[in-house]
């Protein structure tokens, strides 16, 4: 299983300097003190490593305090390492596999790397009407709905606070499509398509409304495996809008 998180990014050309970014560069920037999960993260730095078409791939590491032991009274140093894919064409940013506080300061250092300004690359938060766009466009690739998380879903004067299926073929359900649009907010979806991108292999996923979410299978997805895997999200939740991913 891989992490992920998605970010959004403003809709300019990012532009990255040809060398080793330093988390002291972030510390020392006016007003990065707000960035609470600075505290957290010790010793980073971000570089460079690939390009696979729009696609730049970083890597940051860091160590970070991780969980206190409970036979300790010391938070322990934990080593970090994982990767962040940027889009030159459209505003997506991800990282994969990270602790989720390392991951927000990661980002704001290629914020400061390539936009000169720690506080432009946000958490992307999916909207329902996001989902369903989601939902269309996996079924335009042969996709089947594997998992559903909805909340106060009110319909003949019933209402439901939360309604969660996880199986096969879940677009098959009864009066699915009236569940989702009477729904107040949708938490997850999760997809199985059989191919993603060209000579991609079955890819099985989930993602939540504030961005992040798991890639099942397979377990280690190839680069142009995740080239495609953000195509998917670049071409259904942006679409060339670049106004819809610039959304608070």
């Amino acid at each position: 299983m891989k992490d992920f998180i998605l970010y959004r990014q403003p809709a300019q050309t990012p532009r990255f300097e040809s060398r080793e970014y330093k988390l002291d560069e972030l510390e020392a920037f006016p007003g990065s003190s707000r960035l609470a999960e600075l505290e957290v993260v010790k010793a980073g730095s971000l570089r460079a490593t690939s390009e696979l078409g729009p696609y730049k791939v970083y890597e940051f590491s860091c160590q970070y305090y991780g969980p206190k032991p409970r036979v300790s009274k010391k938070q322990p140093l934990v080593e970090a390492k994982f990767e962040l894919w940027q889009s030159s064409e459209h505003p997506l940013v991800i990282s994969f596999d990270p602790p989720k506080k390392v991951s927000r300061v990661a980002v704001a250092l290629l914020s400061l790397a390539t936009f000169r300004d720690p506080s432009l690359i946000l958490p992307l938060k999916i909207y329902p009407s996001d989902f369903l766009e989601l939902k269309k466009h996996a079924e335009k690739l042969k996709g089947t709905l594997s998992q559903l998380v909805l909340h106060n879903v009110s319909s003949s004067g019933v209402e439901l606070r939360q309604v969660q299926f996880i199986g096969r073929r879940l677009e098959k359900l009864p009066n699915l499509d009236t569940m989702l649009h009477a729904a107040s907010e949708i938490s997850c979806m999760g997809f199985v398509i059989p191919e993603l991108g060209e000579g991609g292999r079955k890819i099985s996923f989930r993602v939540v409304e504030w961005g992040g979410g798991q890639i099942y299978s397979p377990a280690d997805p190839l680069p142009h495996e995740i080239s495609a895997f953000l195509d998917f999200f670049e071409m259904t939740l942006v679409g060339g809008n670049t106004n819809k991913a610039q959304r608070s």
